[in-house]
């Protein structure tokens, strides 16, 4: 995880990085699930603020719900302009 945290500090919306992230999280949310999801939320959230047009961190966000049951915990992201 060190080297997708540090991929993704320099270059935000790394598309591999993002989704490496994401699943990493997703594996490990039973064990720390607080931590990681948010985690994931503030990779999330540069990503979109680092390009704004670009549809990556968007798809990561729909598959989200979807492998959590349903629930959506990333309701207060921006939406795509």
């Amino acid at each position: 995880m060190a080297n997708i945290d540090f991929t993704l500090r320099v270059f935000p919306n790394h598309p591999r990085a993002l989704n490496g992230a994401v699943r990493f999280s997703l594996q490990r949310d039973g064990t720390r699930p607080m931590k990681e999801a948010c985690r994931r939320s503030v990779y999330l959230q540069r990503a979109i603020g680092f390009v704004p047009n670009d549809p990556m961190p968007y798809k990561l966000l729909g598959y989200l719900p979807a492998t959590e049951g349903g629930r959506n915990r990333h309701a207060s992201l921006p939406a795509q302009q």
